[in-house]
């Protein structure tokens, strides 16, 4: 598997989410929550500011899911990562 351009593969980090409350959102309920922590585990030739490992905030409304080999990644665009962690 290779990226391409200013692509990004990355994998889902799963956090604990708590309201106000300190009760736990479940995966379910999470719907408002648009920004999701991942990491990174491959980037196209034209990223130059993020490399392999680095933890970062995207956008989870324009990833894309893929499944290889038993395991799930996501595709998304430089654009949109949000914060690098």
């Amino acid at each position: 598997m290779r990226a391409f351009g200013k692509t990004i593969v990355i994998s889902e980090i799963k956090e604990e989410v708590k309201n106000k409350l300190g009760l736990i959102i479940t995966e379910a309920n999470d719907r408002d929550i648009r920004y999701k922590l991942g990491v990174v585990k491959m980037v196209g030739e034209d990223v130059t500011s993020l490399k392999e490992g680095d933890k970062l905030y995207f956008d989870k409304i324009n990833a894309s899911e893929l499944r290889l080999e038993g395991s799930k990644y996501l595709i998304i665009n430089l654009s949109d990562v949000r914060v690098v962690i």
